[in-house]
């Protein structure tokens, strides 16, 4: 009875193949630069396939030993149609084999997508699909673009050059936009014939990929433009734009989960404004089916700006949450502190709304000036213009609609008002202590904010 127990053991063991275990981790070298979790990572040609942990980690056992091919999936890298490629991997025989996964560098994706980009140290690369708002469909073909001014100082001296950049997405509706300005917010808008999105706000702030999807709806023709306009984020864009079909419902809380009553809500560029309920809620009807851009202001609050997804002769519903201002929150004060502590420029600094010189940067630069020191700071370039007749040079940035605009100044936390050629009189490197700037107008502290069409500059002094 034994033996043929022992022979009936051996009879079924003996046909199965030397196994082994693989463990490893995907990184994310892309979006987060971060363990990647709940990716699927698979043996290429079996059932085999794990998911990773919050650490980014997997283990399949049972693989067969030897040469396998190993791949991975995650929903960000399908939403933009990258695929993460195959890895050839040698699986050891009744032990673990340890692998590294991950997806490419944004360094990588971008000399692949964009080989023939000039600037690759101030441009950037915009990935996303167009879809059809109503059927979820792809759209083939679609002519994603955007355009901005740019100052270029030739022999003749500084003249306004206009740039653009414009793709077109792929039968999967991915698209690749290459040459996207990394310093400044632009405009970003989708078309395909005359039917359009609204616009997009894309402002890489120096990241050099980027993730936007973009919505049109084929159907609805009040989102519907001339291909002109469609390309051009203008001011005087509720001019043309119809009343649509769309409408958002919506609830406005804090991070803390109240609501926020009294919020303003409105459709970027004109056309609709709402203002939110006491329990925070708000309904805006007669809005354009695709993707449109919706503005959120509270008082004591940081300004939210949202893209949304709007469906044809339909609602939409959301719940957004809006940061209070950094200089709204109880604060203690320290006798003998930090004076940029006091006056809360590393808290703004810490929320990264804008950019920021500190002390040890500004040091480091060359030049003896206050215009030598704004000539470095991000976001500005130094033009001549011409003010109550007299030609001066000026520190301007883009603006959200692409033009150069003369920022406002701000010293010491109060309006300068002896104008900006009085700076480089005035003024000197060593005197500076820090620099903020706000490219953004929908960023700006409400204590930086003249409501005007241009951004801020705020220089602090050693005092």
């Amino acid at each position: 009875m034994r033996l043929r127990f022992a022979f009936f053991f051996f009879v079924l063991a003996a046909p199965l193949q030397a196994q082994g275990r693989i463990t490893g981790t995907v990184f994310d070298s892309l979006i987060t630069n971060a363990p990647l979790a709940q990716a699927t990572v698979m043996v290429v040609g079996t059932g085999l396939s794990r998911v990773t942990d919050a650490r980014g980690r997997f283990q399949i056992d049972s693989v067969p030993a030897g040469r396998v091919q190993l791949t991975f999936f995650h929903p960000a890298l399908d939403s933009v149609g990258m695929g993460a490629g195959t890895w050839d991997f040698d699986v050891a025989t009744a032990g673990e084999s340890e692998v590294k996964l991950g997806t490419p560098s944004a360094k990588t994706l971008r000399g692949t997508l964009c080989p023939g980009l000039a600037d690759s140290t101030n441009t950037g690369l915009l990935l996303g699909r167009v879809r059809d708002v109503d059927r979820g469909e792809p759209i083939t073909g679609a002519h994603i673009s955007t355009k901005w001014l740019e100052v270029v100082f030739g022999p003749r001296g500084p003249s306004a050059e206009k740039f653009e950049a414009s793709a077109a997405s792929l039968s999967s509706g991915a698209f690749a936009l290459c040459a996207v300005p990394l310093d400044v917010p632009v405009f970003v808008r989708a078309s395909i014939g005359d039917q359009v999105s609204g616009p997009v706000e894309i402002f890489a702030n120096s990241r050099p990929v980027l993730f936007q999807d973009l919505a049109i709806s084929l159907s609805d023709s009040t989102a519907r433009l001339s291909v002109d306009s469609a390309l051009n984020a203008a001011p005087t864009e509720a001019q043309v734009r119809p009343p649509g079909t769309a409408t958002l419902n919506g609830s406005v809380r804090d991070l803390n989960g109240r609501p926020v009553g009294g919020a303003r809500v409105a459709l970027h560029g004109g056309g609709g404004t709402v203002v939110a309920n006491r329990d925070g809620t708000f309904r805006l009807a007669d809005l354009p089916a695709g993707t449109q851009t919706l503005d959120v202001r509270a008082i004591g609050f940081t300004p939210g700006r949202h893209a949304v997804h709007l469906a044809s002769n339909s609602s939409t519903d959301v719940t957004w949450a809006l940061d209070r201002r950094a200089a709204q929150l109880p604060t203690v004060r320290v006798l003998g502190g930090s004076r940029l502590d006091r006056n809360g420029f590393r808290a703004r600094a810490r929320a990264g709304h804008g950019s920021f010189l500190n002390e040890a940067q500004i040091a480091a630069m060359g030049g003896a000036t206050g215009m030598d020191v704004l000539r470095r700071a991000p976001g500005l370039t130094l033009e001549y213009r011409t003010i109550s007749r007299r030609t001066i040079r000026v520190p301007t940035m883009r603006s959200s609609d692409g033009r150069r605009c003369v920022p406002n100044l701000f010293v010491d936390g109060g309006i300068w008002i002896d104008g900006w050629d009085q700076v480089g009189n005035f003024l000197m490197k060593a005197d500076i202590q820090a620099i903020e700037v706000y490219a953004s107008t929908f960023t700006i502290p409400a204590q930086f904010d003249r409501h005007t069409s241009c951004g801020s500059v705020v220089i602090w002094t050693r005092q």
